[in-house]
């Protein structure tokens, strides 16, 4: 009797066994349950660097996209660009909210004395980041800029980006604009690019990095209303602003500019020549 018990209890147990297995449960080990499968790792996304069009030694204003981002400089050097609010160099603290207005690539027959006008008009000096090849070509204007009271900076001779230049290369492009402009003590290297060479061959010269603090990037040509409203939102005391008075067409510059000073003007601010051009 005891016996029989203990076969159908057999049959009853492998019976159930049976029917767990056909529906799938993961079936029993000495050591315990076996573990239902785990996913194995997943490969992520891995993204590589990816080599954008690179300048050559010289890059000039004729280049069909003149932006400061249009090229890069060698993807293998050590490049520190500026941030819209923390310029490599700050200028001196002075009283009351002084606003700087820069302009690059000048000068220009164009541009430039209609932006003189302008900051006439308004009483407001500024500073110039001249070409060496444009200033060169129009002494005339870069004695105008000077005679109006306005500060005048290096932008090299070619507008290169000199991270792509040899220690020598850079130094030529700025002493050669040095020379064209009548001397400079403050540098804006083309793009905003530099490395440890270029901050290293500018001190040498007696050059200060000068950068921006607000870039409206009217090079791209967005329209008046938008260069005046990117600098009137982020324009505040001591912000450096990057504008362009040669290169290209600057009407749109020019008409964001009369907006820019009769504003900025109106609540109070001044405009002032970068303490390191002076």
């Amino acid at each position: 009797m005891d016996l029989r018990r203990c076969r159908r209890r057999a049959l009853s147990s492998a019976f159930a066994i049976g029917f767990l297995v056909a529906l799938g449960a993961p079936a029993a080990t000495a050591s315990g349950p076996a573990p239902y499968p785990t996913p194995g790792p997943t490969a992520g996304r891995t993204a590589g660097p990816t080599a954008g069009p690179t300048a050559g030694p010289g890059r000039g204003l004729g280049a069909a996209a003149h932006g400061h981002d249009a090229d890069r400089p060698d993807p293998g050097a050590e490049v520190q660009r500026p941030s819209r609010r923390t310029p490599l160099s700050v200028p001196t603290e002075q009283p009351g909210r002084v606003v700087y207005l820069t302009f690059d690539d000048g000068p220009s027959a164009s541009g430039t004395p209609q932006v003189l006008a302008l900051l006439a008009e308004y009483g407001a000096q500024a500073t110039f980041f001249m070409v060496g090849s444009q200033a060169q070509a129009a002494p005339d204007l870069v004695a105008q800029v000077r005679a109006a009271g306005h500060a005048v900076g290096n932008h090299t001779y070619h507008h290169p980006w000199l991270t792509n230049l040899s220690d020598s290369g850079i130094g030529q492009e700025i002493t050669s604009t040095s020379r064209a402009v009548g001397g400079t003590s403050c540098l804006r290297p083309p793009g905003g690019f530099v490395d440890a060479r270029v901050r290293s061959v500018a001190a040498s010269l007696g050059q200060s990095l000068v950068m921006w603090t607000v870039d409206p990037q009217d090079w791209r040509r967005p329209g008046a209303a938008a260069i005046a409203g990117a600098v009137l939102d982020r324009a505040t005391s001591g912000s450096i602003v990057l504008l362009h008075d040669g290169g290209r067409d600057r009407s749109q510059t020019v008409a964001a500019l009369r907006t820019i000073l009769a504003t900025l003007s109106a609540r109070g601010d001044v405009f002032r020549t970068l303490p390191q051009c002076e």
